[in-house]
Formats: structure tokens, C-alpha cells, sequence
């Protein structure tokens, strides 16, 4: 699958998170690190919709011997959904498809702790919602470089490529100027507001 985007400093949002549940302000819906958190995720929104969008544009073609590329083009052939509104897209995710389970995997993590790596807002594939042996999908309809895979039934292979590639990390890195600065805005909200509240306590 397609690595994670992550989106804003991990080193901020880790430390504002820590301080947070120090203060009493890290379980719940309704405490302070709950609210961040539902911050967080609506900022992230438009990005997983934007790659949605993305793979449901995405055409496969195959390449390799001539007959083989068109039996291969002829099982991954769908209709393209882009230009599609918010609510054809949601009737796509509900479809069965390559491209339609791909878009039903992506989801938003939101990560305070841990490895540094993995804490922050990122867009990612979840692999335990694509069917059992394809995993590796998103992460080929997004490389340049494709992946080779058999034709079915025979024992032939060809390298299919996403049309075009790069409908992960394309979109991500356009998202990412205006999403980092708008989630380092949010951590530096909250931390004002725990500064506030431990003040006004002591």
C-alpha cells in the first residue's frame, strides 16, 4: 500500500497530547485532547475525499505481450469516476471494483504517541479492507513503475500501470503546504487554551 501521508509536526502534537493527559484533559469526546482530535480529523477530510477522488479517476493499463495486455486491460476495466459529485462518489465506494475497494481502505489516522514516524495526521490504506492478496495494489497504481501480476488463466504476465500514476502522493503533496499550517495552528490553539485553563487553576 501507499505510504502514509503525514500532515503537520509530529514533535508539537506529541508534546501538546502528553500535556493534555497530564492535565486531566486527555479522555473523552468532550475534554480538550477529544476536541483536537475531532479537529484534526476535519481537516484531514477533504484530503481523504480528495484521494478518493483520485483513485476512482485512476485507469489500469497493461503491458506485455499483445493478447495477454488486452485479457489483462479486459479484467481491470471500469468506468472512470472523476469529475463525479460527493454523493456518485459514495455510491462508487459501495460497488465492487479494484479501484472502488481502494477507495473504501483509505482512512485518516490520527496518532499522539509512539514512534515518531507514527504520530501525526496521516491519510492511509487500511489492508485489512481490501480483498485477501491484493494489498500491494495501491501502492502500484501509484508507482511509476507499475506491477507485474499473471494474466488469469494463463500463465503469462504482464505489468499493469496506473493512468496516471502518482493519485497518492500527487494529492497528498497538494494538500500539504495548506494542511500542515492549518493543523500546526490547531496544536498551537489548544496548547494556548491548556495555558490558560492551568493558569486560571492555580
Amino acid at each position: 500500500m501507499p505510504e502514509g501521508s503525514t500532515f503537520g509536526s509530529a514533535a508539537d502534537f506529541a508534546a501538546l497530547s502528553k500535556a493534555l493527559k497530564e492535565a486531566g484533559e486527555g479522555k473523552g469526546k468532550d475534554s480538550l485532547r477529544g476536541h483536537l482530535l475531532a479537529e484534526l480529523r476535519a481537516i484531514a477530510k477533504p484530503i481523504l475525499d480528495d484521494e478518493r477522488r483520485a483513485i476512482l479517476a485512476v485507469e489500469s493499463n497493461a503491458q506485455g505481450t499483445t493478447s495477454a495486455a488486452r485479457a489483462a486491460k479486459r479484467v481491470g476495466k471500469a468506468e472512470s469516476a472523476f469529475g463525479h459529485s460527493d454523493r456518485q462518489i459514495e455510491r462508487a465506494l459501495g460497488k465492487s471494483g479494484l479501484r472502488q475497494s481502494i477507495a473504501r481502505s483509505l482512512r485518516i489516522v490520527v496518532k499522539d504517541s509512539g514512534y515518531s514516524q507514527q504520530v501525526g495526521v496521516r491519510i492511509t490504506t487500511d489492508g485489512s479492507r481490501l480483498p485477501r492478496g491484493e494489498t500491494y495494489l495501491p501502492r502500484g497504481l501509484d508507482s511509476i513503475k507499475g506491477w507485474k501480476h499473471p494474466v488469469y488463466g494463463t500463465d503469462t504476465w504482464v505489468t499493469q500501470y496506473g493512468n496516471p500514476p502518482g493519485w497518492f502522493r500527487s494529492t497528498a503533496a497538494a494538500h500539504r503546504p495548506l494542511a500542515a499550517r492549518r493543523i500546526n495552528n490547531t496544536v498551537q490553539k489548544y496548547a494556548a487554551e491548556l495555558a490558560a485553563r492551568l493558569r486560571k487553576a492555580a
